[in-house]
C-alpha cells in the first residue's frame, strides 16, 4: 500500500489535464482491467474522482468513488481508492444502477 492521496482539484485543473478525454456516460460495465491514470477530490461532494485507462479497449473514463460511511475508505471494502497511486494496474468491477450512474463494486491490484 502506498501513502498516495488524490491531487488536489485546483491542481488537477491548473496543470492542463485534459478531464475532457475521460468519459463519464456510458461506461464499459463487468470486470475490467485499468490502469489509475490519476485521481484528485471531488471539490463538493465526499468522492475521489479516479481517471482510468481501459487496459483492454484503450477507452479513457472516470468515475466518483464515494467515501463509505461505515469503514470512511474511498471505495470497495478491499482497496480503498484514495491510496492507489498513478500507474498502478488494477482490476473493478463496475456496475451501473437503476437510475443510470455507475459505480466500482469490486477493487483489487493486478498482480
Amino acid at each position: 500500500m502506498t501513502n498516495h492521496r488524490p491531487t488536489p482539484w485546483r491542481q488537477i485543473l491548473e496543470s492542463g489535464f485534459d478531464l475532457g478525454a475521460y468519459a463519464y456516460t456510458n461506461l464499459p460495465t463487468g470486470s475490467r482491467n485499468i490502469v489509475l491514470e490519476e485521481s484528485t477530490w471531488n471539490p463538493t461532494q465526499p468522492a475521489v474522482i479516479c481517471f482510468f485507462l481501459d487496459l483492454d479497449s484503450n477507452e479513457r473514463y472516470r468515475l466518483s468513488v464515494f467515501r463509505n460511511r461505515k469503514t470512511d475508505r474511498y471505495g470497495p471494502e478491499e482497496l480503498d481508492l484514495s491510496g492507489v497511486a498513478p500507474g498502478e494496474k488494477l482490476q473493478i468491477k463496475i456496475h451501473q444502477n437503476g437510475t443510470g450512474s455507475y459505480r466500482v463494486q469490486e477493487a483489487k491490484r493486478m498482480t
